[in-house]
């Protein structure tokens, strides 16, 4: 085997592993993440504010390989939550969704809207975690920042490549990753949207909820209670002169 097919062997073999470790740390890292969520009631934009709160159910286990568990042999526990209020129709919320080392079989959705509870129990889970897609990754430079893109990648990993072929020539790898920053596009400091704690956002959800058309109200549950004792109190008034006049009362 020559020299030359051995250095490439070495490049594809040290890369696979480099991709493997990258994706296990990858997995495991916290990703700023931005959810615009839409309440909506009788199928309208419910423009006032909402407080809620999502309850999440499943097993967990420590920081490792996966574990998988059969329905029926575990009972549900509440493995992750978050809250927030919506001040309006379409508003932004910064939850990182941190769902890693926990298996979850459904959601609880509790809230308040208009001075009204409600509760959505085992609102679907793909609605709450699966709508969502990742934004393209930033690349700063000297306090700019640029937008990354297939040329870029694809020149990026000729360098690496020609790199991995001609170790002794690093200048020459150098003068080729600069030529890859031709590709890129710069983005104004305007243009980039960060989260609530100054981080560059990397992935956008999307979240509609309809706020259901049975709620309690706390404002009315004790009137109700009230209105309740003074009828039993008539009845019993009622009930007394009627045995005292010799009727029954049922």
């Amino acid at each position: 085997m020559s020299t030359k097919i051995k250095k490439v062997t070495t490049f594809v073999v040290t890369f696979l592993m480099s991709l493997s470790f990258f994706n296990l740390v990858n997995a495991d890292v916290l990703r700023p993440t931005v959810t615009n969520v839409y309440f909506e009631k009788e199928g309208k934009p419910y423009n006032k504010p909402v407080s809620f709160t999502i309850n999440c159910y499943g097993y967990s286990w420590p920081p490792g390989p996966g574990i998988e568990k059969k329905p029926g042999t575990y009972t549900p526990k509440k493995v992750f939550s978050f809250s927030a209020t919506c001040p309006k129709y379409g508003c932004k919320i910064y939850e990182n969704y941190y769902l890693n080392y926990r298996h979850i079989d459904y959601c609880d959705i509790e809230g308040q809207a208009d001075g009204k509870q409600f509760k959505i129990e085992k609102y679907s889970t793909t609605l709450i975690f699966s709508n969502c897609s990742k934004i393209e990754s930033l690349i700063e430079k000297n306090g700019k920042y640029y937008q990354s893109n297939k040329e870029y990648k694809e020149c990026l990993n000729s360098a690496e490549y020609y790199f991995a072929t001609h170790e002794d020539n690093e200048k020459e790898y150098k003068r080729q990753l600069n030529l890859c920053d031709v590709y890129l596009v710069n983005i104004s400091t305007s243009q980039i949207e960060k989260d609530d704690e100054g981080r560059v956002l990397e992935k956008k959800c999307e979240l509609k909820i309809e706020i259901p058309s049975l709620t309690i109200s706390n404002s009315q549950s004790q009137p109700q209670q009230n209105k309740g004792f003074f009828r039993l109190v008539i009845e019993l008034i009622v009930c007394f002169f009627k045995k005292l006049f010799g009727g029954t009362c049922w």
